[in-house]
């Protein structure tokens, strides 16, 4: 019985201990003060150090975010979840337009290099995804076949 309670304090404290978020230590302060400052939201944030950058993932009002900083703090890269109606006017009345007869199932906006591009995933009525990538001037990049109604 003894043996059986103290499997249990050991396999509750590693449940714990991998429940938590990981914390920001080893990213550089201009790193964190950059996050900080652009992000006061965000919750749930989990830090990862790679080779020549800082990553980080982390939600704002139930939508996902994921940064990558250099170490001076700059902005290397960014992907946001949108909801649809965030999604510029231009690709929503494209996807009224070509694609009224799909579902939509999620959109994000990923910055890079200083370009915009938007992927919006629609589902068609057999289960089929798509993903439609668009540029920062709403035209479409891609057209996959069979993706039109």
């Amino acid at each position: 019985m003894k043996n059986v309670f103290m499997t249990a304090i050991l396999l509750g404290g590693v449940s714990l201990a991998t429940a938590q978020t990981s914390v920001n230590s080893g990213v550089p302060a201009p790193v964190s003060q950059a996050f900080s400052k652009a992000y006061p939201k965000a919750t749930d944030i989990e830090w990862e150090q790679h080779a020549f950058s800082y990553e980080v993932e982390f939600e704002i009002d139930r939508l996902d975010y994921e940064v990558s900083y250099a170490a001076d703090g700059s902005v290397v890269a960014s992907e946001q979840e949108l909801r649809e109606s965030e999604l510029p006017a231009g690709i929503q009345n494209q996807l009224k337009q070509n694609y009224s007869g799909f579902r939509f199932d999620e959109a994000k906006k990923y910055i890079k290099d200083g370009k915009t591009r938007y992927m919006v995933e629609v589902e068609n009525t057999f289960g089929k995804e798509h993903e439609l990538f668009f540029d920062d001037q709403n035209a479409l990049l891609n057209a996959p076949k069979g993706s039109r109604p």
